[in-house]
């Protein structure tokens, strides 16, 4: 059985990729036997419950070898491998559900038994901004106080590299963003909930396919750039629009 299942990961080029990888949704393939998230020579971090917007999300597994993943999801993910620390990162789909993560070792030309994580995917929004509001035309209206915020990153996962999926995963990004009152949420550039939420207008004027909006609450788009390329350039969207 685990001969076969790791044939088929090899088949399959789960071992390795540049960029975020899609699996498909299908019949459901046969989930290995797995026991828990600990084996003789390969362990990986317990279950974890994470939110619907929260991106990405990264599995790190503890071997002296070499490790192979399998991914199994409700919903569609995409996901990159990064041999060199032997972990995985996988986007977070905003539909919610539960994705599955296989891990098999390679230590001392032994293979491992498989060791199992879940990941569960909660889908319970926070408030969304207003609809985005046309151009005021007034050119000198009085500056409203802007207290709350709404950033909305938009990103391509098929073509999003490790830097990017690091980024958008930092904790330290996140706590920035949320402690100050602000809230975080991550798309993918080509989800129907791009249009849904007015924001395809903007994509456009922006151009390229990752994309940072930040909104008040009454929806008005206060800066629309390219997703800069460190957190500390993120934040200092958020003081230059609010002053702290």
């Amino acid at each position: 059985m685990k001969k076969y299942l790791l044939a088929a990961l090899l088949g399959l080029g789960l071992c390795a990729s540049p960029a975020l990888s899609q699996t498909p949704v299908p019949p459901q393939p046969p989930v290995p036997a797995a026991d828990g998230t600990a084996v003789v020579g390969l362990e990986l971090p317990p279950d974890q419950n994470v939110a619907f917007d929260e991106g990405f999300v990264t599995v790190q597994a503890k071997c002296k070898g070499e490790v192979k993943w399998l991914v199994i999801s409700t919903n569609k993910v995409k996901y990159v491998t990064v041999a060199q620390t032997n972990s995985i990162i996988i986007s977070v789909p905003p539909q919610g559900g539960v994705i599955n993560v296989f891990a098999v070792g390679n230590v001392d030309g032994k293979m491992t038994e498989f060791a199992r994580t879940n990941i569960n995917i909660g889908n319970a929004p926070g408030p969304n901004p207003g609809p985005v509001n046309p151009p005021n035309p007034n050119p000198n209206p009085p500056a409203p106080v802007v207290t709350k915020l709404h950033l909305t990153f938009l990103v391509d996962m098929n073509n999003t590299t490790p830097e990017m999926a690091k980024l958008l995963n930092s904790e330290s990004l996140r706590k920035g963003i949320n402690q100050k009152g602000h809230w975080f949420r991550l798309y993918d550039i080509k989800s129907d909930i791009v249009a849904q939420k007015k924001l395809d207008g903007v994509v456009q004027r922006v151009g390229g396919n990752n994309v940072l909006i930040v909104q008040g609450d009454d929806g008005r788009v206060l800066s629309a750039t390219t997703i800069p390329a460190t957190e500390q350039e993120v934040l200092a969207i958020i003081q230059k629009i609010t002053g702290k």
